[in-house]
């Protein structure tokens, strides 16, 4: 009794050194840092949705649904013009994702038992964390919520839960919705189908690949619409290369560069920057390495239990540990393939990062006493790294100039001149068009003189 009080009173004590972690990246960054465009676009169409004013793209973007500006746009006008109302929304679902991982991890057993997996959602990579509390970066914090919805309902419905062709149509309509706000999601969407779908009998399978697919089906609506209403919708994010040159960039740049950058190795200073901050001076070759090793390790248990399974029941299934080990290589699959991949874009590992948590909880809940050890130490050196960066990163946003650095500029003394001289409507580049749209709450409208990310594409406020 008294070691189990113990436990409970440490584990207490992990969870909120890790909220304070959380709360320390949103209160840096919005002090620090004032939101930038992409942010700004957000809040300014959840205005225009609040007006009744709807939409299917992201402002000035030929693809992204805007789910994040639909959820944000009941309560936007209750949040301040600034970069914590810009981010709050993103923190929220941060911090939903980071409980509904835990919901999950605890459904697999004791957290005992899958602690390297507990400890890595609550100190996830440096980067990942990023995402989760201190950037609202469009389509990201709902992709790593609504995925963690999918497959949380898929393993109550594994677990026995009742109507369990209720639970396939919200994971069907949670991981649709995914895969409108961005395409990164498919994954997510096939294989949790294939986890809800393969039921004990034809009959439930039936049901409920049905209530999944018409979930999905619903989800994915505002994505088909899109490409029905702009014809060139999505065109810029659905090229693909070669299979030769694909296989090219497995080693350089993603092993060596971009994945460990995502993991937090070499974390960008910003999203997507090219500036890095390095743990381990240009050898991070080691860490795609090693995720390799794991991955390769977690296969091999994957094929051994989807067989043992299907050899006990005479019935196909597919388990959570089978789900993330899918969704990591379909993912690298995904970046190795696309035309818009560059060695900066870590954004696009942001599945294959999130799953890694529970594939080391799923291969440490099924290994022997070697194999714990090992993973355990893994752990340990990860947790490390994460904790590591997260606070150099933090040093980082903190220090002096760090905002003009990234052209982050203090736009008051501009409002101010304008304001003074009654100007009301102006023109802008696209950095500063919607951060003074935003700040001044549309009291002036700036707006691109043409779009510049994406030349020919409607600009708006213009």
């Amino acid at each position: 009794m008294n070691n189990k009080r113990w436990a409970v009173w440490g584990w207490a004590g992990v969870i909120l050194l890790a909220v304070l972690l959380r709360v320390a990246v949103i209160w840096i960054s919005g002090s620090r840092i004032p939101a930038f465009d992409d942010e700004c676009k957000i809040a300014l169409q959840a205005k225009q949705i609040a007006r009744g004013e709807f939409s299917l793209l992201i402002l000035a973007s030929p693809y992204l649904f805007p789910l994040d500006a639909y959820l944000m746009a009941p309560v936007i006008q209750l949040l301040p013009r600034n970069a914590f109302g810009a981010r709050a929304m993103a923190f929220g679902f941060g911090a939903l994702a980071a409980l509904f991982s835990l919901l999950l991890l605890r459904r697999w057993g004791r957290w005992s038992e899958v602690w390297p997996g507990v400890m890595l959602v609550l100190f996830p990579s440096a980067y990942l964390l990023t995402l989760q509390s201190g950037v609202a970066l469009p389509g990201y914090p709902t992709l790593m919520l609504l995925s963690i919805l999918v497959i949380w309902l898929a393993q109550r419905q594994a677990d026995g839960a009742r109507r369990p062709g209720w639970l396939a149509f919200w994971g069907g309509l949670a991981g649709g919705l995914a895969c409108s706000d961005t395409l990164l999601a498919v994954p997510v969407l096939l294989l949790g189908g294939a986890m809800m779908a393969l039921r004990r009998s034809w009959r439930d399978s039936l049901v409920c690949l049905a209530a999944y697919g018409f979930g999905g089906w619903l989800g994915f609506l505002p994505h088909l619409a899109a490409k029905f209403a702009h014809k060139d919708a999505f065109a810029a994010v659905s090229q693909s290369v070669s299979l030769m040159s694909a296989l090219k960039r497995l080693v350089q740049p993603a092993l060596t560069y971009t994945l460990p950058s995502a993991f937090g190795f070499a974390c960008p200073v910003f999203p997507d920057t090219i500036e890095r901050i390095s743990l381990l001076a240009g050898r991070e070759v080691f860490v795609g390495a090693l995720w390799l090793a794991i991955m390769l390790a977690a296969t091999v248990a994957a094929v051994w239990e989807f067989v043992a399974r299907w050899r006990k029941d005479k019935w196909l299934s597919i388990s959570a540990g089978v789900f993330f080990v899918g969704i990591s290589w379909m993912c690298m699959a995904l970046y190795l393939v696309s035309n818009r991949s560059h060695f900066h874009t870590y954004r696009y590992f942001i599945p294959l990062v999130w799953s890694f948590p529970f594939i080391m909880a799923w291969l440490y809940q099924k290994s022997g006493r070697p194999g714990r050890i090992l993973l355990g130490v893994v752990t340990a050196a990860w947790l490390a790294a994460n904790v590591g960066a997260s606070v150099e990163l933090l040093q980082k946003w903190a220090s002096p100039g760090f905002s003009e650095h990234l052209k982050g500029y203090d736009l008051q003394p501009v409002i101010h001149y304008l304001d003074q001289r009654g100007i009301n409507r102006c023109h802008g580049t696209y950095a500063d068009a919607y951060r003074i749209t935003y700040e001044t709450d549309e009291r002036i409208i700036c707006s691109q003189p043409y779009n510049e990310r994406f030349p020919g594409w409607l600009v708006p406020f213009k």
